[in-house]
């Protein structure tokens, strides 16, 4: 009766376990205390709304790892930082850690870009004075209404 009760409890956790891990990328979120979106742009080397154009993987994309990539945004607004018309992140693939965000191509999104340092900047050498996110620092646009309202217009880009 034990042995039974036993193996029913192992097979309840390995279903739950299976299905946690199986969930998207929303579904296991980093845990973000993010300031409001004004404070946000203070500490921010840019911050902008835009769509990407391009996601190029710098690395193959294997099941384990975190790939980086380059992202291209075409800029619809600007708060802070480059005034183009496009703007080039230097990132990570976000698969399970809080680094990076898994961007997709012709997806809309908020970014609160941070200069790339450290560790960090060395992955993407040679290039320099590169940008970077995170979950954290990073919002599909058409989630974003709150912060937008706060931020109001911006600027178009040049």
């Amino acid at each position: 009766m034990i042995v039974k009760r036993a193996a029913a409890v192992v097979s309840r956790v390995i279903v739950i376990a299976s299905l946690i891990l199986s969930l998207p990328h929303d579904g296991l979120a980093c845990s973000c205390l993010a300031p409001r979106a004004k404070k946000r742009v203070e500490g921010a080397a840019a911050a902008f709304s835009g769509k990407v154009s391009k996601v190029e993987y710098l690395d193959p994309d294997e099941e384990r790892v975190e790939p980086r990539i380059v992202v291209t945004f075409e800029v619809y607004r600007s708060w802070k930082g480059p005034r183009d018309r496009s703007v080039v992140l230097h990132t990570v693939y976000n698969k399970w850690t809080c680094e990076g965000y898994f961007f997709k191509e012709g997806e809309e999104y908020l970014v609160f870009a941070g200069e790339n340092r450290g560790h960090t900047a060395e992955r993407f050498a040679p290039a320099k004075d590169t940008l970077g996110t995170s979950p954290c620092a990073t919002k599909e646009l058409a989630r974003a209404e709150e912060e937008l309202r706060e931020l109001g217009p911006g600027r178009k880009p040049e």
